[in-house]
C-alpha cells in the first residue's frame, strides 16, 4: 500500500492537479492498467511451448518421402544419360559407314563381299577385329576398334543381348528403307537404360537411311 500511494502522489505532482481534487491522470489510468509482473510472465511461458513428437514424426516422414523421390530421379537420370550416349555411340558408327557406302558402293557390294546387297557384322567377330583386306572388312575391323573395343569400355556399344547381329546392312527392294535406299541398322544391349525393340531381349536398334549414287 505504501507503493501505491507513492506512485499515485507522483502522478498527480507531474500532472500538477492537486491530490486533495480526488482526480485521476491520464497517467495513473494507464500504471493501474498494465497486469502484475506475475500474470505476465506465465503468459509468455505458455506462449513459447515447444513440438510435440507427432509433429516432429510427421516432418520427418515427409523429408524422408522427399529423400526417396530425389533417389530414384536420379537413377531415372543415369539411366536416360546412358541410353542418350548409346544411341549417340550407334549415330556416329552409322554415319560413318554411310559415307564409306556412298564413296566406294562398287567395293563394298563386289567380289562376293556382300549376298544379295545385305552386309552383316556377325555377333562376336569382334573378338578378334578382322583384317583390313578389303573394303567391307575394313570397315568391320573400324567399327570394333572404335565402337566395341570390350564390353566394359566406356562409351563402347554393349553387343546385343539376344544374338543378334550388331550392324546390319540391307540394301534389298523391300527394305525397311524402301527400294532404291540402303538401311543401316546398328543394334546395341541397352538393358541398364530398361528399353528395347519388341522381341529383342533388352536390345535397342538405331536405323539410318542412305541412298547410294549407283544401282548395286
Amino acid at each position: 500500500m505504501e507503493c501505491v500511494s507513492h506512485m499515485r502522489s507522483k502522478c498527480i505532482s507531474a500532472s500538477g492537479i492537486s491530490s486533495r481534487s480526488g482526480m485521476w491522470s491520464p497517467r495513473m489510468r494507464c500504471l493501474r492498467s498494465t497486469p502484475p509482473v506475475a500474470s505476465v510472465g506465465m503468459m509468455d511461458f505458455h506462449r513459447s511451448a515447444g513440438f510435440s513428437l507427432i509433429e516432429v514424426l510427421v516432418t520427418l516422414v515427409v523429408l524422408g518421402i522427399g529423400m526417396l523421390g530425389l533417389a530414384a530421379l536420379q537413377v531415372t537420370g543415369l539411366r536416360v544419360n546412358d541410353g542418350a550416349l548409346m544411341r549417340t555411340r550407334a549415330a556416329l558408327a552409322a554415319n560413318d559407314l554411310a559415307d564409306r557406302l556412298r564413296a566406294q558402293p562398287g567395293e563394298f557390294f563386289a567380289g562376293g563381299q556382300s549376298a544379295n546387297g545385305i552386309i552383316h557384322l556377325a555377333a562376336g567377330a569382334c573378338a578378334p577385329p578382322p583384317a583390313c583386306s578389303s573394303a567391307v572388312t575394313c570397315w568391320q575391323r573400324d567399327f570394333c576398334l572404335n565402337y566395341q573395343p570390350t564390353e566394359a569400355s566406356a562409351g563402347s556399344l554393349p553387343s546385343p543381348a539376344s544374338g543378334a547381329d550388331p550392324v546390319t546392312v540391307d540394301c534389298q527392294n523391300g527394305n525397311p528403307c524402301g527400294t532404291g535406299n540402303c538401311a543401316i541398322i546398328i543394334r546395341w544391349s541397352d538393358e541398364r537404360a530398361g528399353r528395347g525393340v519388341s522381341g529383342g531381349g533388352g536390345d535397342a536398334q538405331f536405323q539410318f537411311c542412305t541412298r547410294l549414287a549407283s544401282a548395286l
